[in-house]
């Protein structure tokens, strides 16, 4: 899918809110790279495995827990309060307030794509 993800201890140590996560992605030099960003809801759905009943999350990946784990997208309810997120218990999206902790998986493209 053209994608690398965060695979290292933060992922299941350190928890953010929304914006937090955004900055956390943005400010990420892992791997000798600084592309990082938060991924999307659909980025997020190509990891799902339904067959891990206790993470749904991919077995190429070494640090996985099931919980919540924000996304890129808001919401347009109470003044753009929500983000949606992952919640890897279930491999479910849903939607929280902005300011709840969660925990983040950054990405970034093998190669940027070309923007037109």
């Amino acid at each position: 899918n053209n994608l690398i993800w965060q695979d290292n201890q933060d992922v299941i140590q350190n928890t953010f809110s929304q914006p937090e996560a955004v900055q956390y992605c943005k400010n990420l030099g892992l791997a000798g790279a600084s592309n990082w960003r938060i991924p999307s809801m659909v980025e997020y759905q190509m990891i799902i495995d339904e067959a891990d009943k206790k993470t749904f999350i991919k077995s190429v990946f070494k640090y996985k827990i099931n919980k919540g784990f924000w996304s890129s997208s808001i919401k347009w309810r109470t003044l753009w309060f929500y983000a949606d997120y992952m919640h890897f218990l279930s491999g479910t999206p849903y939607y929280d307030n902005k300011t709840k902790k969660k925990y983040v998986r950054c990405v970034r493209y093998i190669v940027e794509p070309i923007k037109k």
